[in-house]
């Protein structure tokens, strides 16, 4: 970067600062902060920031000595100052971002529309940053690329308005490391009393990495691999040259050609894990052969010679594939040949070799770690793995990986079992083979609690023969079924078809009538139990649910000797509101009384039921082909509650002409304006009515206008719409912003109506008989059509059961 001036010949006291932008961090999509830091810097010491903070606006174009009107020079300075900036200015873009300063004229708009782009204060842009510092995690990359990372997306959020607080910054970066290794730094500054600060964090981690990168961990005795070898297949010429070049090499070391034969480099193609680079192996890395030459070994093909049987020697045969790992009792380290086993690993340097059964000595080149997953929720790690190209097959010591796991291994004589050694959990269960205790790491590991234990039989039940076990001999012959496999019962189910009952008529206690416009549904003979359990059957009818200047407070009244019969009267009448929402208010009412039942509550109780025996045939309307509309109706009692001066919140949603759902609730907190108690009502209809769009939505049912909630207070309706946030609102913060959003994405209208037509006025409070009736008939609480159906006249009781019809509306 350098910068250099032109004459001015408009001010030739001012010449004109040309800055050179283009050695510099171009802006991207996710630089805009260090961009920005560099550009103020760099502008800032040249005297120009001026020209982009608005401190150094543009001059008039000309100017007047009180009669005559001459070009202003300062103005035509101004301008060609300000294009030498805009044009250093794009310089400093990548050529995608370029087009979203196309509209600006001077170098102050463009660098507006940048910040107003890339750092704006939305709520989805700081979501967008929040979610990519949640989901970044270090992996492989090294501490200081992950905490870079992290400080990233932090300084996008400080950018933003939105700042993370330094102990979640700090926690943040601990969650994000999923390595065990680095588990005791982590357990140590989770252990602090005082904050730790980033610069800090910084360090220890910086330190662990180098020091896993470095360190090996020295052993008291020498470092020795035991396994035992029965094989006698016969192998290739260049397997066997491979095993004698095992078998002489000795701490001296020797020097061996470059290995070119294919059958030795087949297998892992992916990435490299010296250089990083696609496409080719560790084995077949230049880089990597350079530093290493006798990292694949290779003697000229000798004749073969029949390998006897030998004991305690680690290289028996390398046609194993490379996740299979020998367990051996007297290994004292893990050894590995193939370094992409390993997930974490550094160059070793040392002198030490791995001592094997015959005394030879076999050098390692890497020392590492990895884990191997044996279910969703249980991994088994190894530490300390030594890494021999010249080994021909993988070993853990038994040892350590009870140590590291804390883990029992049970061996037989043909399996072995890897157990959890508190909970006594089977976690593995490898075979043998040919005297060998074998596991292999990429199987799909059994769990043994999803495993169906065969039943007990008692008939005889014949199959025929499963797929990919029928004899070709008799291919018509079926097998006799000794145990009850799984699935057995399961199985007749689809060998007989269902029985049609017709038309649902009752089901679970409601009654099903199909009528021209839909259907009806009621519970008249639930109704009729209830009140035969009371003995209310020649009860005297009432008009409505509950006394219009009653007060139930907990205190009214005398408590009752036996509140059984009480609640379990409530208890059933709570199962009536499913199709009777004229008493749902009454019933939640007198459900907040349960624990301590009144005499007052008691006759509250009869009232209910002397008006339910009056309208045993009243039903909900279900009519057919409802227009795909959905709106609600929320409604709220401010400080209704004697007790407690809590408020009561009503909703009922409409699908086109039918009721779906009905809510009659106490709120939990105590409202200190009737705003207030309407807003709460609305959230919560807000809520049922965005799970019922979704769940119509699932469905493939699509509305075809916005859900609209009708609410009766003008200023619960103006804080939905209005984005200002009142002071006397701001503690119901969730409710407010969660209304907000929904109305704001056009999810929902809140619109005013009048009390007179709010249809949840009656789940609020009770109601006179006129209302009471004007209010069920808007929601299609009618009386059911005049026709009796033989089920529901069979279990009529008695003569006083039976009710004049009614005359189909």
């Amino acid at each position: 970067m350098a910068s250099n001036t032109i004459p001015n010949d408009a001010q030739p006291s001012s010449p004109l600062i040309i800055v050179n932008l283009t050695n510099i961090i171009k802006l991207t999509n996710t630089n805009y902060l260090s961009w920005k830091l560099q550009l103020e810097a760099i502008l800032s010491g040249h005297g120009l920031f001026k020209f982009l903070d608005g401190s150094h606006p543009l001059p008039d174009a000309t100017v007047s000595d009180g009669t005559t009107f001459s070009p202003n020079p300062v103005h035509s300075t101004w301008v060609r100052q300000d294009n030498l900036l805009f044009g250093a200015l794009l310089g400093t873009l990548e050529s995608n971002i370029v087009p979203l300063v196309s509209r600006a004229k001077t170098a102050r708009e463009a660098w507006e529309i940048l910040a107003h782009t890339f750092a704006r204060n939305t709520r989805g842009h700081a979501k967008l940053i929040k979610a990519n510092l949640k989901s970044t995690s270090k992996g492989t990359q090294s501490i200081t690329e992950y905490m870079n990372s992290i400080l990233v997306c932090a300084d996008q959020l400080a950018v933003l308005g939105e700042p993370y607080k330094p102990e979640d910054l700090i926690e943040r970066v601990l969650e994000g490391i999923q390595d065990p290794n680095y588990q005791s730094v982590i357990d140590a500054i989770n252990d602090r009393d005082s904050l730790i600060t980033f610069d800090q964090l910084h360090e220890k981690l910086l330190l662990k990495e180098v020091a896993l990168r470095n360190a090996v961990t020295p052993s008291p005795l020498p470092i020795s691999a035991h396994a035992t070898s029965t094989r006698h297949s016969a192998p290739t010429p260049s397997n066997d040259a491979y095993n004698r070049a095992h078998y002489n090499h000795t701490k001296t070391g020797s020097t061996y050609k470059k290995n070119n034969d294919k059958s030795q480099g087949a297998g892992y193609q992916g990435r490299c894990q010296w250089c990083h680079a696609y496409g080719h192996s560790l084995f077949r890395c230049s880089i990597f052969q350079q530093k290493f030459p006798t990292a694949k070994p290779t003697l000229p093909p000798q004749p073969h010679q029949p390998t006897p049987p030998q004991a305690h020697v680690a290289t028996a045969g390398n046609n194993s594939p490379p996740s299979t790992w020998l367990l051996d009792t007297g290994a004292t380290h893990h050894v590995t040949h193939d370094l992409s086993n390993l997930a974490l690993h550094h160059p070793y340097d040392g002198t030490e070799d791995i001592v094997i059964g015959n005394g030879t000595g076999v050098p390692f080149t890497h020392t590492g770690s990895t884990s191997f997953s044996i279910s969703p929720s249980k991994s088994i790690h190894l530490s300390n793995v030594l890494c021999a190209l010249h080994m021909s097959r993988n070993i853990i010591s038994i040892s350590q990986l009870c140590f590291e796991n804390n883990l029992v291994v049970e061996f037989s004589h043909n399996s072995f079992i890897l157990k959890d050694r508190i909970t006594g959990e089977h976690l593995i269960k490898g075979p043998t083979k040919h005297g060998v205790y074998e596991w292999d790491s990429s199987s799909p590991i059994l769990a043994l609690s999803t495993i169906k234990a065969p039943g007990t039989l008692h008939e005889e039940v014949y199959m025929s023969q499963p797929p990919g076990f029928i004899d070709p001999k008799y291919p018509s012959h079926v097998c006799k079924l000794r145990k009850a496999i799984y699935g057995l019962k399961q199985a007749p189910r689809s060998w007989f078809s269902l029985k049609d009952l017709g038309d649902l008529s009752y089901f679970l206690g409601v009654e099903v009538m199909l009528t021209s416009q839909g259907l009806f549904l009621s519970q008249r003979q639930y109704i009729i139990d209830l009140l035969d359990r009371l003995g209310m059957l020649d009860t005297k009818p009432c008009p409505t649910p509950m006394v219009l200047t009653q007060h139930l407070t907990v205190d009214s009244g005398t408590p009752l000797p036996e509140p059984k019969d009480y609640r379990a009267a409530v208890g059933g009448l709570q199962y009536l509101t499913l199709t009777r929402p004229d008493v749902a208010f009454t019933v939640n009412k007198l459900s907040q009384f349960m624990h301590r039942p009144t005499t007052d509550h008691w006759s509250a109780l009869k009232r209910l039921m002397r008006y339910l025996s009056g309208t045993l045939d009243k039903g909900i309307n279900i009519f057919r082909d409802p227009p795909p509309i959905l709106h609600a109706f929320s409604d709220a009692d401010w400080a209704g509650n004697r007790d407690d001066y809590t408020s009561t919140m009503g909703y009922v949603v409409f699908l086109g002409r039918t009721p779906i759902t009905w809510c009659s609730k106490k709120q939990r907190s105590v409202a200190i304006s009737s705003t207030e108690a309407e807003y709460r009502a609305v959230a919560s209809t807000t809520a049922e009515l965005m799970w019922v769009h979704n769940l119509l939505t699932e469905l493939g049912i699509r509305l075809q206008h916005t859900p609209v909630i009708y609410c009766d207070n003008l200023s619960a309706t103006y804080l939905s719409t209005n984005p200002v946030f009142h002071s006397k609102m701001k503690h119901l913060a969730i409710a407010f912003h969660f209304i907000r959003e929904q109305v704001q994405k056009q999810a929902l209208r809140v619109t005013h109506v009048s009390t007179g037509d709010q249809i949840a006025y009656f789940l609020t409070k009770p109601l006179s008989r006129p209302r009471l009736d004007t209010l069920l008939s808007k929601i299609g609480l009618t009386d059911s059509p005049s026709v009796l159906r033989g089920n529901v006249a069979n279990n009529i009781k008695s003569a006083t059961d039976i009710i004049p019809p009614r005359i189909s509306p």
